[in-house]
């Protein structure tokens, strides 16, 4: 039967129809089974679209005309009902159980809200993410699924399993009281020797420019170097400086009465610690011989050989 009046809007639904032929007494009210929530309702009298409220009023169970249908009236409603495909998810107010796979999330509202309905994980627009409660982790895997990092439940010590892990920590982190960290060794092979300067002169491979790790409460200087008689009886003098002074109490003297001017004791070693500090700032070490007749061979052996010898410097911080 063709239809005056407009059809039916809602096009995510099934259609329930249902027609009646008035009989000799006349009627008004007719059965039908809405949803009044989700539900579009049409009702015809006669081909003719009924207005709701005006020409007729809607329960969940029936249909009221404002006037008695006559007999031979042909009364039709139409219920559109809403339904879900299935496997499907509403544009809004829907839930998803089991696990959801997708390439890329964009966020319109940059916020993922916890079950409560609280602004659990905020992402700006700089990549940031921040996260209103503790974040609680078994482990940390790698793209191809396997364990990198783990953390244990109990202890929170955390195992790095990779055959090569990277691990850098950001400007926040806080370690352990003692812990040694800003870690710098160089190593130089000399070309030449020292130890006949009468005036303080910087030891060869002893100077560095260190900026302490931020939050550590020491640093410490070790410079380590090879040491041959040249003279009889050399007598050598030594002095440690900071940020282009002196450190004080840090000179010392070295005498060797060996009677014998190839005569050596090997590798020696000058260590200090010093309060950690900010900025960059200079340490080395500086010699003088007391004498021209007080000579020594820095940084070069003699026996077995005539030959250089490594120097050793390192330098780090401890919180």
């Amino acid at each position: 039967m063709p239809f005056i009046g407009k059809q039916g809007t809602n096009s995510n639904s099934k259609i329930t129809k249902y027609v009646t032929t008035v009989g000799v007494a006349g009627e008004d009210e007719f059965s039908v089974s809405v949803n009044t929530g989700s539900d579009e309702v049409q009702v015809f009298l006669n081909g003719v679209l009924l207005k709701e409220t005006t020409d007729y009023t809607l329960s969940d169970t029936l249909v009221t005309l404002g006037s008695n249908a006559v007999e031979n009236d042909i009364v039709e409603i139409h219920v559109y009902r809403s339904f879900i495909l299935a496997d499907a998810v509403k544009a809004s107010g829907d839930t998803m159980t089991g696990e959801l796979e997708v390439p890329t999330v964009k966020l319109s509202s940059n916020i993922i809200k916890a079950s409560d309905g609280g602004s659990t994980i905020t992402l700006d627009t700089s990549d940031n993410v921040t996260i209103a409660g503790d974040l609680k982790v078994g482990a940390v895997k790698a793209s191809d699924g396997t364990a990198g990092i783990s953390i244990a439940d109990s202890t929170g010590r955390i195992t790095v399993t990779e055959t090569n892990p990277s691990i850098t920590l950001g400007s926040n982190a806080t370690l352990p009281d003692g812990t040694m960290c800003g870690f710098t060794e160089t190593t130089t092979t000399p070309t030449g020797s020292q130890g006949t300067d009468t005036d303080y002169t910087t030891l060869t491979g002893s100077s560095v420019d260190y900026t302490p790790v931020s939050g550590s409460s020491f640093v410490v200087y070790s410079y380590q170097f090879g040491f041959t008689g040249l003279d009889n009886n050399p007598l050598l003098y030594w002095g440690s400086y900071y940020d282009g002074g002196i450190i004080a109490n840090m000179e010392s003297g070295f005498y060797f009465a060996y009677g014998d001017g190839n005569a050596g004791s090997g590798y020696m070693q000058i260590t200090f610690t010093l309060p950690s500090w900010s900025g960059s700032k200079n340490l080395h070490i500086e010699y003088r011989v007391n004498s021209s007749s007080s000579e020594a061979r820095l940084h070069q052996s003699v026996y077995p050989s005539d030959n250089y010898i490594k120097i050793f410097r390192t330098t780090y911080s401890v919180m």
